[in-house]
């Protein structure tokens, strides 16, 4: 018998899989969490953005402009600021050594990451604080903190989808088919 295939609209998508899904396995292994976090952050800013879910070279754009409209402005200064180009680069910019080093060798360059919101303050730090360790410098992620915020900005996008801001074409009907095994 086969299975049939499931479907998903936006807000299905980021509750059930984005939101759900990440947060789970953030709650599961930290690590993995914060590379799947910051996929799911250049996902919230294709849902921003103009563009078809597809098209290349809008990473860097869409994982800032999610930094930069739906999260807390502690995160700012580590974002790239429009036009998002190269050029702009902050210091220690979350999506080249967070986003790019997970996505693409699976550990992150240039930040720190620790679990808890416990363990960053038993041991004295704090979120997106600035670390220093022998010759290496960068902001410490604490994963506990991030999901919270990642959680918060998918609130901030689902409000502004259904009071109708701007919402691209892209957006309407499944925006999601998968097989249901």
């Amino acid at each position: 018998m086969k299975n049939p295939i499931m479907s998903y609209d936006i807000y299905e998508f980021l509750n059930k899989l984005v939101r759900e899904g990440i947060i789970d396995l953030t709650n599961h292994n930290a690590y993995f969490g914060a590379g799947a976090i910051a996929g799911g952050i250049e996902f919230l800013g294709a849902c921003l953005d103009e563009h078809a879910f597809d098209v290349e070279r809008q990473s860097a754009a869409r994982f800032c402009l999610a930094l930069n409209e739906l999260f807390p402005s502690k995160y700012r200064p580590f974002s790239r600021q429009h036009p998002f180009a190269k050029e702009n680069k902050p210091e220690h910019d979350l999506y080249t050594s967070l986003r790019c080093g997970m996505a693409h060798v699976c550990r992150p360059q240039g930040v720190f990451l620790t679990g808890s919101i416990k363990e960053a303050n038993r041991d004295g730090n704090s979120h997106l604080e600035i670390l220093e360790l022998g010759k290496k410098q960068g902001p410490l992620i604490v994963v506990e903190q991030f999901a919270q915020d990642f959680d918060k900005a998918i609130e901030k996008l689902i409000d502004r989808l259904q009071r109708g801001d701007d919402l691209p074409p892209k957006l309407s009907g499944n925006i999601l088919e998968v097989w249901n095994s």
